[in-house]
């Protein structure tokens, strides 16, 4: 007896994990994949507000399913809310006037105009502008409605200056003004001539009419000719130290004889403008190429990896559009200005303020430019051993008060400095993180931030505050549980609020800026339809991380039918940050691919490990200089602890998964952890940060330094190393045109899976760049099944297409 179990158990111990008996059920893909694309099924999550003139007054379009297509107007100061048409009657009255049938509930993408009393659609080929109240009907041809919008906003080629004089564009590598009255009598007689060549019953006289509006082309079909009276403003362009904004990473070079738009901030005056100028002229190149024609077809690109002499780098110029003259800021060419921040002008335009930091991002500086000689005065300066995040200024009062974001007391704070650099005051201060100014009131001398992990409850939850310049008055605005966001009106103290969290839909109101009193509610999120095709919420959880003393926070996802008397495989979908975490925003988003995953008959978790933002500064920076660390370590902590408080995770079943970073983490957590993590699925990912951009590798894993061996201090991070220690399954993908993370940070870790004799599997996706089509979602779904459920997959399924729109 004692050999025959012996036997039985040998024969076990050679059954491939998660093999089950043939009688198990093929998963239902058709049924997960409904759930993967189910923001079809989701309304009333979002309001969009746009403000008529007034810029108090607003309209949105309804996404209830009740109302849904509704368009109401709100008056916030009279707190009213009035539907502004009725659907019905408008899309009876188009319908007729464009021949054709439309569905009231869908009408045309539309705009409300002239305060309220018009509306417009534009459709056919047509834009129709209905007036409100009667539902007379008007049509027009776009070339007349492009024009109309070309005199009010400018052509979509330039920017145009506050008083509507001047047309700024780059040309040629160099920087160009028009006087706009130029372009509108242009686009005047361009929309005249159009019109009378569609009047025009020969087809030659229409030919004809329509080559004199065209501008004259040079040999290159992708050009056209320097607008007429261009003034040109700078001479010194070159390829890759030009004025267009492009950083070269992963772009193509645009045509160099086309009005281009470029990223400027204009002062208020007219009369200067203000850009970053980005320098690429030493970075080097990397090689890609296209190999579904007949002939490959180079894509190469311009980048920079960790440890390159020569990065993408800025500086900051003013330019006087009158006298022509530019001014340089007075600083060294750094490797990151404005920081998404934007360059801010005083009131008189004689000053201007901009960030700046070192390589590594380990000292960053605000700075006040003067306009005139580009001196500079530097208002504050943060400087730490391992990397800082850019988290937003204000100039207020003309540059009297600069409020800005810092993490130097170990949690991101406000801080407010005066016009000489000199530190006033810090306006709040504890254990929590604020995230941004939603609104400064420069007169009533109060600030309206968002923080996170003040209240008690969940740490990634965002409120809103308001609190005095001088740190006095603290209130909370929002105390609702979950996630908030405030879009405040700009000529009236309300903002609407959207909150939720990551397990409930949306509500989103009207409320007051001095109290926070809710006026109305204007969407509420339904997912009724949603949960009548099986999905079900992700459940929040808490663990301790790897040092048994730290609270994390997860979510769990579980499939319709579970049974708590059955045990399920578990999946860990991964992404380590460091720049956000394997959740996101902790707010509602339907949760869409790992609630399908788990349809599947598995049990699916996303934890924010150590090392992750939203909390702490020491937090954040756990395991700088450590990148394969990933936060592995508290998700197998977290694991273990579920699978003990739950008998029916089968700790013996783990895998997981990620895109890009998730990829680089999925690799090292089946390679670093061989005996705990059975299959891995790895999609793009950067798996070694010295073949990803020194934007990231310099700033998580610090500067590359060559060690006495001959080594550096990425070696260890990156995954190649730890092939030979590959037991269970691994499946890499990767595209073929990917710009952001080249394919070559998964080839060299192929390269030393087979120098280590192992086996895995491998998709290259051809023309695909970094976003994999969805065709690789089932090959992850087919890898997972077969090696942890022991099924085999449904053969050929194609999945269904997602959503042409979303309410999330």
């Amino acid at each position: 007896m004692r050999r025959n179990v012996r036997a039985v158990l040998l024969v076990l111990a050679a059954v491939p994990v998660g093999a089950v008996s043939a009688s198990a059920q093929t998963p239902d893909y058709h049924r997960a994949d409904v759930i993967r694309t189910a923001a079809r099924y989701v309304f009333g999550t979002s309001v969009q507000p746009r403000f008529l003139e007034d810029s108090v007054r607003f309209w949105y379009t309804s996404s209830n399913r009740a109302d849904r297509g509704v368009t109401y107007v709100v008056d916030p100061v009279r707190a009213t809310r009035s539907q502004l048409f009725d659907n019905a009657r408008l899309a009876a009255v188009l319908s007729l006037a464009a021949d054709t049938i439309l569905d009231p509930t869908r009408l045309p993408t539309l705009a409300v105009i002239d305060t309220g009393r018009t509306i417009e659609m534009r459709f056919r080929k047509k834009v129709f502008r209905c007036t409100a109240a009667t539902y007379a009907c008007t049509s027009m041809d776009t070339i007349v409605w492009t024009t109309e919008r070309a005199l009010k906003n400018g052509p979509d080629w330039a920017s145009r200056s506050p008083d509507k004089k001047w047309d700024l564009f780059a040309y040629d590598r160099n920087l160009y003004v028009r006087p706009a009255e130029l372009t509108n009598n242009e686009a005047i007689a361009r929309r005249d001539s159009v019109l009378a060549a569609q009047t025009q019953k020969a087809d030659t006289a229409k030919k004809d009419t329509a080559a004199a509006a065209r501008p004259a082309r040079p040999a290159n079909a992708d050009s056209v000719a320097l607008p007429a009276g261009s003034i040109q403003l700078t001479t010194d362009g070159e390829e890759a130290f030009d004025w267009d904004g492009n950083l070269g990473f992963g772009g193509a070079t645009p045509p160099r004889f086309k009005p281009k738009r470029v990223p400027v901030s204009w002062s208020a005056d007219s009369r200067r403008i203000a850009m970053q100028r980005i320098d690429n002229r030493k970075v080097g190149k990397y090689p890609l190429y296209s190999s579904t024609g007949t002939k490959p077809v180079d894509k190469s690109y311009t980048y920079a990896a960790p440890g390159d002499s020569a990065i993408t780098e800025f500086d900051v110029r003013v330019i006087d559009i009158e006298s022509k003259t530019a001014v340089r800021a007075d600083q060294p060419q750094s490797p990151a200005i404005n920081f998404g921040a934007g360059i801010q002008w005083s009131r008189s335009a004689d000053r201007l303020f901009a960030m700046s930091s070192s390589r590594g991002y380990k000292r960053m500086t605000l700075s006040a430019v003067d306009a005139n000689t580009g001196k500079l005065t530097t208002i504050t300066k943060d400087s730490v051993p391992t990397w800082l995040e850019s988290r937003g200024y204000r100039v207020v009062n003309g540059g009297e008060d600069i409020l800005y974001i810092s993490e130097r007391d170990g949690w991101a704070h406000i801080y407010r400095f005066a016009a000489d650099g000199t530190l006033k005051n810090q306006v709040e201060s504890g254990p929590y993180v604020v995230t941004g100014m939603a609104r400064v009131d420069s007169v009533a001398r109060q600030i309206y931030f968002l923080a996170q992990g003040k209240e008690a409850g969940l740490p990634y939850h965002a409120k809103l505050y308001r609190i005095n310049f001088d740190g006095s008055g603290l209130t909370l605005l929002t105390p609702e549980e979950g996630t908030h966001s405030a879009f405040f009106v700009p000529k009236a103290n309300y903002f609407v609020d959207t909150w939720a969290a990551a397990n409930q839909p949306p509500v989103i109101t009207l409320r007051s800026g001095a109290t926070g009193r809710v006026i109305m509610e204007l969407g509420r999120g339904d997912v009724e339809l949603l949960e009548s095709v099986g999905w079900t919420p992700p459940e929040i959880f808490t663990v301790k991380a790897r040092d048994g003393v730290t609270d994390l926070w997860g979510l769990i996802y579980k499939p319709s039918d579970f049974d708590s008397t059955k045990s399920y495989p578990i999946l860990d979908h991964i992404y380590p940050g460091p720049q956000v975490g394997s959740v996101g925003t902790w707010s509602f988003n339907a949760r869409h691919e790992p609630r399908a995953l788990a349809e599947l008959g598995f049990i699916v978790i996303e934890l924010d490990h150590m090392g992750t933002p939203g909390r702490s500064k020491a937090f954040h920076e756990f395991y700088y200089g450590n990148m394969g660390d990933n936060g592995i370590p508290d998700h197998m902590a977290g694991i273990r602890q579920l699978a003990a408080k739950h008998r029916w995770i089968d700790i013996d079943r783990v895998g997981i998964y990620g895109h890009s970073g998730g990829g680089f983490a999925s690799t090292d957590a089946i390679l670093r952890y061989p005996d705990f993590y059975k299959v891995a699925v790895s999609g793009a990912g950067n798996h070694d940060q010295r073949t990803y951009g020194y934007f990231w590798g310099e700033k998580y894993q610090g500067l590359l330094k060559k060690n006495p061996n001959g080594s550096d201090n990425f070696e260890a991070s990156a995954n190649y190393t730890m092939a030979a220690n590959l037991k269970g399954k691994l499946l890499l993908m990767h595209g073929d045109m990917d710009n952001n993370v080249h394919p070559a940070n998964t080839l060299r870790v192929v390269d030393a899976l087979i120098k280590a004799n192992k086996d895995f599997d491998m998709l290259i996706v051809p023309d695909a760049a970094h976003g994999l089509p969805d065709y690789t979602i089932r090959k992850q779904w087919d890898y997972f099944v077969r090696h942890l459920l022991g099924v085999e997959p449904p053969k050929d399924y194609k999945m269904m297409d997602r959503p042409p729109f979303s309410f999330f």
